[in-house]
């Protein structure tokens, strides 16, 4: 599996590899909320058979929806283009149980399993992953 970002940390597109080809949720093709069904319509009953890097994907949608509903994010305004303003939500990591548990996300962060890609004059593909 490979997920794919752009370098504003927005969604790209994710590769799921598995026995029968590919599944490729393409933001520009599925939007991101073919991903969101995806993961919700993952029972948590089979979870404990999901590849590791799926487990890791499926834990830190679910603890996002988790924060977002006790309100444990920060939200920060950003600018994509002169007038157009996005909103992120940032985990609240200042709460020593909200650190933790994103601690124990990015332990199951496989290297190699987030590529950013970078401006096409930059011409560079960078990585993100546990450094074990």
């Amino acid at each position: 599996m490979v997920l794919f970002i752009n370098e504003d940390a927005s969604f790209q597109k994710i590769s799921l590899h598995y026995n029968k080809g590919d599944l490729v949720f393409d933001v520009a093709e599925d939007g991101i909320d073919s991903l969101i069904n995806f993961l919700n319509r993952l029972p948590k009953k089979y979870e404990q058979r999901l590849s590791p890097d799926l487990k890791t994907l499926y834990r830190a949608w679910h603890l996002s929806i988790k924060l977002a509903e006790n309100g444990v994010v920060i939200p920060q305004i950003l600018t994509t283009t002169k007038d157009k303003h996005v909103i992120r939500w940032i985990p609240a990591i200042i709460n020593e149980e909200v650190s933790t548990l994103l601690n124990v996300i990015e332990l199951g962060i496989s290297p190699g399993l987030i590529k950013v890609s970078v401006s096409a004059k930059k011409k560079n593909i960078c990585s993100y992953g546990n450094k074990q």
